[in-house]
């Protein structure tokens, strides 16, 4: 709860500071319900989510905030990365952000099917950890594009992840309007791909925790 709130206070700020991203971009205002839509949905599952959770299970919720945490830990690191490495290209940095990702909801998975001796809870656990880690990313992302804005660092981190170009293709004027708009999209899209991305992943590992739990009985 206390994250859907931080990023909403946030994109309260972003539209208070970039107010044209609901006038003048054609897709402003669908990418703002969109997010927020997301938002509403966790503060649904933050509500009423964890006291379900418990009755399954106390294990599941403290493995999936902890890889949640630790998730976040990834998305805050990578993101500072490009700010101190200034790569001119981040595909090297983006993969190997994705791949830990992949690696944390298998892990979590794993851990918390093993533990609780149930596949079920361990995917459970890995959706968790991605509503945990998506909220942590939405904030940060946000939240760092405020504090750099307009720097020297930003024009470069931006022109390595492709921002210019595709500012140059949405047919916008204000390049700060395309940015604050794209930060909704993805704050949407992302947050809707990796508890799906947690479900395929954590299912991997809760089969791999299912498995070294009958092999410690034998």
């Amino acid at each position: 709860m206390l994250g859907v709130c931080a990023a909403a206070v946030l994109l309260t700020y972003g539209l208070l500071r970039f107010p044209a991203v609901l006038t003048v971009s054609p897709t402003g205002v669908r990418s703002l319900i969109g997010v927020l839509g997301i938002l509403i949905l966790y503060a649904v599952v933050g509500w009423f989510g964890p006291a379900f959770t418990e009755r399954l299970h106390p294990q599941i919720l403290r493995v999936g905030i902890l890889g949640g945490l630790l998730l976040g830990c990834v998305f805050v690191g990578e993101m500072l990365l490009e700010y101190w490495l200034l790569p001119n290209d981040n595909t090297a940095l983006g993969l190997a952000e994705f791949g830990l990702v992949f690696a944390l909801f298998f892990l979590v998975g794993l851990w918390a099917a093993y533990q609780t001796k149930a596949w079920r809870n361990g995917v459970l656990a890995a959706v968790w950890s991605a509503i945990v880690g998506g909220l942590i990313w939405l904030v940060a992302a946000l939240l760092i594009f405020y504090l750099f804005h307009s720097t020297p660092q930003q024009t470069q981190v931006f022109r390595a992840e492709g921002n210019y170009a595709d500012f140059a293709r949405s047919g916008l004027n204000d390049f700060n309007t395309f940015v604050m708009e794209d930060f909704m999209g993805a704050g949407f899209f992302h947050s809707l791909l990796l508890p799906i991305t947690a479900v395929i992943f954590g299912a991997l590992g809760a089969t791999a925790g299912k498995v070294l739990t009958r092999l410690r009985r034998a």
